[in-house]
């Protein structure tokens, strides 16, 4: 139960937000709710000269000023009701069950009259927005232009060497065994199961320039060499074949 210095700082609290949401209502006049049609907040006389599209920003904000303006009666109800429920001495109780609510769930939601598994504000929404089965999959993958012209041009073209001078754009033909749906030069020989574990390297052509090109530079990673730490068993390998 709380105690008489509990329920007098939670009346406290309660009724300081009380009077800032009716402070803050009357100066934005309900989010100007109280002007009618959006033509009084917006300056416009009329509407009548301009595309329906151009309103759109005013129809947005007209509507998110109704919801702001429902949100904000909606918490001045649940303070009223908080406030009735400590003249009645019943503050602190759920309303369900009639267990004590913990007072750290009244510190974060004074207003609260439920207990976290009586709220009637947990429950999640299985329905859908009704325009998704018309919007489809927004990952489609699907294939350009690009691809296809790729795919059929490394079998040959018409071009001519002089198609390729400098200075001119090679259209992306020039390079056709670049990398294709990876970032990383690496993930064409690396692989794992269906879980994201074991995860192996796969021998191949790929796999084979990737390694002559990091004995080419010296180093042992992309990023750089590695630490003196990791790089001691390599050092005494390279030392041993030296000798």
């Amino acid at each position: 139960m709380l105690t008489d210095d509990q329920l007098k700082q939670f009346k406290r609290i309660l009724t300081e937000e009380k009077e800032r949401m009716v402070r803050q209502l009357k100066q934005n006049r309900h989010f100007q709710l109280e002007e009618g049609f959006y033509h009084e907040a917006s300056g416009e006389l009329s509407s009548y000269d301009n595309h329906p599209a151009d309103a759109g920003t005013e129809l947005f904000e007209r509507e998110k000023d109704m919801s702001l303006n429902e949100h904000a009666e909606q918490e001045l109800k649940k303070i009223g009701e908080a406030l009735k429920a400590i003249g009645r001495g019943d503050y602190g109780r759920c309303k369900v069950c009639r267990r004590p609510i913990p007072l750290e769930r009244l510190q974060a939601l004074p207003a609260t009259l439920f207990c976290k598994e009586h709220s009637p504000e947990q429950r999640i929404s299985n329905q859908r927005p009704p325009e998704e089965p018309y919007i489809g999959l927004s990952l489609k993958i699907s294939r350009d232009g690009g691809e296809a012209l790729r795919e059929v041009a490394k079998w040959g073209t018409s071009d001519t060497p002089s198609d390729w001078a400098e200075g001119r754009e090679d259209g992306g033909f020039k390079n056709l065994d670049e990398d294709q749906e990876y970032v990383e030069a690496y993930e064409n020989f690396i692989g794992n199961d269906s879980k994201g574990k074991k995860r192996a390297v796969y021998p191949n052509r790929r796999h084979e320039q990737y390694e002559m090109a990091l004995d080419e530079n010296g180093i042992m990673t992309v990023f750089g060499d590695l630490p003196p730490g990791e790089k001691s068993p390599y050092d005494e390998d390279e030392k041993e074949g030296k000798k």
